[in-house]
């Protein structure tokens, strides 16, 4: 049997390199960590072969004095923490003393440093560990390090790093947080010898703007949500811009870079109402949290923190999400890209002649009037039933596909961080106003057209009545005791234990549903009634459903039946094709403005807008 030893320093040195130096994203995320406790304001970041021959990170930071140059490259070696209750209160990115260390075992290292009460800078040199030359150097206030060849005395580390552009792809897109985590630094970004970045440190907007485009920065909703422990800022997007996958989302926690299931799955579910299946809504978001309220020490990385209280964090993005999306007001616009400069109107001496004639002719948006239409209102048409008489949020979102050269733009941003939101802009409350709106017809059985004055709406019948039959159900089913229907034959289903341990948990729930669950044996359940409205539910789609989502934390009753809600919704509204007649469109209209969001349960627009100004620029009315 081999005898136990003490590892040497190097092989120690290199198994914990292991851990902390993956890849040179790696090396990127420690350095650039070390720049910000530093206190640096200006960051370079300068890499060749996607960082794998070369890494260089300067700052503008506090240096390190010269008699702790040598310190800062043992083991464990740091500043930022003395005592065991630090580990409790931890304000800074770094605080295990592992970086410097883990990176000079498996490189070649060079750094200058530079106190601003020094009269010269201090540079050392260390390759594998082992210090090559330490002596003085004249240099700017700050810490310049540069690693080169990373992995040349671990083989087989190397030969497991991707091609240089995927290494690349990888620090670009760490990189990209850091920016958005810290809007006040000027960050400058380059790869072999190409300018990337160059943030001149103007805000948390203009950096995603420069990171994401115009569209994206165009589409922002600023989120600014506080209670009396906790702090959320930044922007979450549109849910017109909403991604096909959780790439464009970005979280920080005390401005550190982290993931989050549970804080994930609190915003997903807050955009839940407003987006289609497979979509992802856009953020960047920082919690400002105490220090003694989260755990960062659970991750070699530190990419992933734990909280004292995960239902009140979960409770508290929900609502602040929430609170955001539900309050918007607004009608966004199809432009075309030039419609930032001034338009430059171009009309022949005939269009001049017959545009002054339409002068004097009576405005043609006018209130129509729907009392020559006669309503029934106790009929058995597709649009009877009760209203669902909830806050209206009104909100509209238009189509970016008309034509290929439309792009949804909003009015340009001043230099300033601007509040997206902004409730002095004079904005049309659609749903409220639509009784007011000239109705023009039906376009292909499908689409409602409304005019006024200089705008044309969209609407799509079928979606419209989706949602007024899914407001609906759900106004029903929150007010009222549901009736149930027995199975003629019992659905059985069996669960691995975890899944079994939450059925078990929540019958009560299920039970005010009007799901009637009993155990049947060894991690397996018997559902025996059903809710009556729903009995034509796919019980396998509904429990695989659930199962999804156990992470999920403060789920509602109402949350595990929407999906079913929203189908039965579908299903009981107008398709398309479908003809209607005035006095059903009229009905359908009418209670636009009680709906929850002007968006299907699918999360497709209700209702599209369309210029006057951009129709004149399709016919070059204008140019």
């Amino acid at each position: 049997m081999a005898k136990i030893q003490v590892l040497d320093k190097y092989i120690a040195n290199k198994i914990s390199a292991g851990e902390v130096v993956e890849k040179p994203a790696s090396v990127v995320k420690e350095l650039v960590e070390n720049s910000l406790d530093a206190g640096a304001t200006s960051i370079v970041v300068d890499i060749e072969n996607g960082g794998i021959n070369k890494i260089v990170v300067a700052d503008n930071g506090k240096g390190i004095e010269s008699e702790d140059v040598k310190t800062a490259f043992l083991p464990h070696a740091t500043s930022k923490i003395k005592t065991v209750d630090d580990l409790f209160n931890i304000g800074t990115l770094g605080f295990r003393g592992e970086a410097l260390a883990s990176i000079s075992a498996v490189s070649e290292i060079e750094m200058t440093t530079k106190t601003e009460e020094a009269v010269l800078g201090t540079h050392i040199t260390i390759e594998g560990g082992d210090i090559v030359s330490f002596d003085e150097k004249a240099s700017n206030t700050g810490t310049k390090i540069v690693v080169n060849n990373l992995f040349f005395n671990t083989p087989a580390r190397k030969k497991f790093l991707r091609k240089p552009k995927q290494e690349e792809g990888d620090i670009t897109h760490l990189m990209q947080k850091f920016i958005l985590a810290n809007p006040d630094i000027k960050f400058k970004y380059i790869t072999d010898g190409k300018l990337i970045y160059n943030t001149m440190g103007s805000g948390c907007y203009d950096n995603i703007y420069t990171i994401y485009g115009r569209e994206v920065a165009n589409n922002l909703i600023e989120i600014n949500f506080s209670n009396h422990k906790y702090t959320l800022t930044g922007y979450i997007g549109k849910p017109i811009i909403a991604k096909p996958n959780r790439t464009y989302q970005t979280l920080f926690v005390n401005n550190r870079i982290v993931t989050n299931f549970m804080i994930s799955s609190a915003i997903g579910n807050a955009f839940e109402s407003f987006l289609m299946k497979g979509k992802f809504p856009f953020y960047v978001l920082n919690l400002t949290i105490p220090n003694d309220a989260i755990d960062v020490n659970v991750h070699p990385t530190k990419q992933e923190i734990k909280f004292d209280n995960t239902g009140e964090i979960y409770s508290f993005f929900l609502n602040a999400v929430s609170d955001a999306l539900f309050n918007l007001n607004y009608v966004s616009t199809i432009e075309s890209e030039d419609d930032e400069a001034e338009d430059e109107i171009i009309e022949s001496a005939v269009d001049q002649e017959i545009d002054a004639k339409e002068e004097d002719r009576p405005p043609i948006s006018t209130p129509l009037d729907f009392d020559k239409y006669k309503t029934n209102s106790t009929s058995l048409s597709p649009f009877g039933g009760r209203s669902f008489d909830r806050k209206s949020t009104d909100l509209i979102f238009n189509s970016s596909t008309i034509l290929d050269e439309i792009k949804i733009t909003t009015p340009p941003q001043s230099n300033q961080s601007p509040n997206i939101m902004k409730e002095e802009e004079e904005q049309v409350d659609f749903a409220k106003e639509v009784q007011n709106f000239k109705t023009i017809g039906t376009l292909f059985a499908t689409y409602i057209l409304l005019e006024a004055e200089d705008k044309l709406y969209i609407i799509d019948q079928h979606a419209c009545h989706e949602r007024k039959n899914y407001d609906r159900f759900v106004e029903e089913f929150e007010n009222a005791n549901i009736p149930t229907q027995p199975l003629m034959i019992p659905y059985v289903f069996t669960c691995n234990v975890n899944e079994f341990s939450f059925f078990v948990d929540n019958l009560e729930t299920f039970k005010a549903l009007g799901f009637e669950i009993d155990e049947f044996g060894h991690n397996t359940l018997k559902i025996s009634e059903i809710p009556y409205f729903l009995n034509d539910i796919n019980l396998e789609s509904l429990i695989d459903d659930i199962r999804k989502d156990l992470g999920v934390f403060n789920k509602t009753q109402l949350d595990f039946l929407k999906d079913s809600l929203a189908k039965k919704a579908c299903k009981a509204s107008v398709k398309a094709g479908d003809i209607l007649t005035p006095s059903e469109i009229k009905s359908l209209l009418a209670d636009l403005s009680k709906h929850k969001v002007l968006l299907c349960p699918h999360g497709r627009p209700i209702v599209v807008e369309i210029t006057k100004s951009q129709i004149e620029k399709w016919f070059k009315r204008k140019l």
